[in-house]
């Protein structure tokens, strides 16, 4: 996928929108936290960003069916069951549709960050999961989102006066970022940092050996590592 996109960056236009495209480089971002008024009214609604299949507009795209596996792949790095099974649970967040309770929304949350190769004027191409890979090719302890925070996000919902809060009952859930194809973001939603030397620890990025200071608030952190 990574060399097939190569030749379409060089071609210089995306191949169904006719958009110029850049040519690949590894970009870091953080999803804008962002409180907006729910349907139904919540004190606390969830701080999600939408996902596109393309770079243009800035809807939803279409939810992706995912495969049992991911699930189990979930629940193993995911702190408790309570958390997984909120997580998965449809109506909560990720999962809104009863008739198929495997199809994700193409979402994240706020204070999650973003791995991107390419970039037109209005969206980045973010680096992602898919749901045809090979699950059992992944390790738990290093394929989370305390190492890689770009590849898996962490669920969190926002008050209108801007606290940011973990989902639930103070729940560490998570989920990946897990595409059919691709996934864009609107550069609106996205604090796009200065090309650095940044790397992942914790869920955390670094630029040389200190945590790199953002305007936009960070995700709450894990409650058993983290005060908040």
């Amino acid at each position: 996928m990574i060399d097939e996109y190569v030749q379409i960056a060089q071609a210089g236009t995306h191949p169904w929108m006719g958009i110029e495209v850049a040519p690949p480089r590894y970009g870091y971002a953080i999803i804008k936290h962002r409180w907006r008024i729910s349907n139904p009214p919540l004190l606390n609604p969830p701080d999600t960003c939408p996902f596109q299949e393309l770079p243009a507009g800035t809807s939803k795209g279409t939810p992706v069916s995912i495969p049992f596996v991911w699930f189990d792949y979930i629940k193993s790095i995911t702190p408790d069951m309570q958390a997984y099974q909120w997580i998965t649970s449809v109506g909560n967040m990720v999962f809104n549709t009863p008739a198929n309770p495997n199809l994700a929304e193409l979402i994240g949350c706020g204070g999650n960050y973003v791995v991107f190769d390419a970039e037109t004027q209005t969206h980045v191409r973010a680096i992602t999961l898919h749901y045809y890979d090979n699950v059992y090719q992944f390790d738990p302890l290093v394929d989370n989102w305390r190492v890689k925070p770009y590849l898996f996000w962490k669920a969190c919902t926002i008050s209108e006066d801007g606290t940011v809060r973990n989902v639930g009952a103070g729940l560490d859930a998570y989920w990946g970022l897990i595409a059919k194809s691709e996934i864009w973001v609107a550069k609106q939603f996205l604090e796009i940092f200065p090309q650095g030397d940044y790397y992942f620890q914790d869920g955390i990025i670094y630029l040389g050996n200190r945590p790199y200071l953002h305007a936009t608030k960070n995700v709450v952190m894990p409650k058993d590592n983290y005060a908040y």
